[in-house]
């Protein structure tokens, strides 16, 4: 095993530059320790990189891996399973932030201060299947000291330099977020149901997207003749929590519903609940408080720049 002090420092600017999305650090770097057997596991190992479990892929690159899962009826019990693979840690660190915004299901946690509210909700929400998930972060953060990660992160001491704008997410394949078993429906450009639900975990390519009825859709197909729309709100690229990616130190303008700018600016690095989308002027926009929008290409979904 490695050294803590050794994995940690390694780790210790991605995880509290988690803060600024929402994310607890103490509980990242937790995490980080439990998932990765302290960075020496071969999922952790280079090439794979990475560091917390993530299943899936990551622009396209995964790892099949042998992996331990639980359940009431047949308690642990071990499956193959696709995992992202990463260039690196820092990277690592940083999607394992963007799993919890882009996943509707882990915003219940996104600013929550406390470790132990948001350990346990990290299991509750569905991390993990082991029943004592939230009581090994817990036992970590507390045996190594990690909620004092969380302070400086609070107090902004965390010596971390951002390069600002990030790159934008990519949404040219959306993945079903739901319930294990269950599945999302699916519908036209009126917005009736089409009669077909898509699967939980299953990959969609994007050919484009809609706001039909207030709701962002994406374009996923044909069906019985007409298009077919997936609600981007049960997707990997769930836009419900807004980051402004702009040049550091610099805001971005908000306008009102016609369009119109009117005098206020949206701090780089900030976030946004999303309540609404709305094509203004050509530009898919984002409604962020009253009759405020935020233009999507300063968001993480786009490059920062005009």
């Amino acid at each position: 095993m490695a050294s803590p002090s050794t994995f940690f420092a390694a780790i210790k600017n991605g995880a509290q530059q988690a803060w600024s999305r929402g994310v607890l650090p103490s509980v990242t770097a937790a995490q980080a320790a439990i998932e990765s057997a302290w960075g020496t596991s071969q999922l952790a190992l280079p090439p794979n990189n990475n560091l917390f479990g993530i299943k899936g892929a990551y622009n396209g690159q995964s790892v099949w891996f042998p992996t331990q899962e639980w359940s009431a009826a047949a308690g642990y019990y071990t499956i193959n399973d696709a995992f992202r693979k990463y260039p690196d840690w820092g990277t690592s660190v940083y999607d394992h932030s963007s799993f919890f915004i882009d996943n509707s299901r882990y915003h219940n946690l996104l600013g929550v201060k406390d470790y132990l509210t948001f350990a346990r909700l990290v299991q509750q929400d569905g991390y993990a299947t082991a029943p004592n998930y939230a009581d090994t972060i817990i036992a970590t953060i507390e045996a190594n000291g990690l909620a004092a990660w969380d302070q400086e992160a609070f107090n902004g001491v965390t010596g971390v330099v951002e390069s600002w704008p990030h790159k934008a997410i990519d949404e040219s394949v959306a993945q079903v977020v739901y319930q294990p078993g269950y599945g999302v429906n699916t519908y036209y450009d009126n917005g009736q149901w089409t009669g077909r639900r898509l699967a939980h975990g299953t990959r969609w390519i994007v050919k484009g997207r809609r706001v039909i009825k207030g709701q962002t859709m994406l374009l996923v197909g044909k069906i019985n003749g007409g298009n077919e729309y997936l609600p981007i709100k049960y997707t990997n690229i769930n836009d419900a929590v807004l980051t402004v990616n702009y040049t550091e130190g610099w805001g971005v303008n908000v306008y009102d519903g016609n369009g119109k700018y009117w005098g206020r600016r949206l701090k780089t690095g900030t976030q946004w609940r999303n309540n609404g989308t709305k094509t203004i002027n050509g530009k898919v926009m984002y409604l962020v408080g009253n009759n405020t929008y935020l233009p999507k290409q300063y968001t993480q979904f786009g490059a920062g720049k005009p």
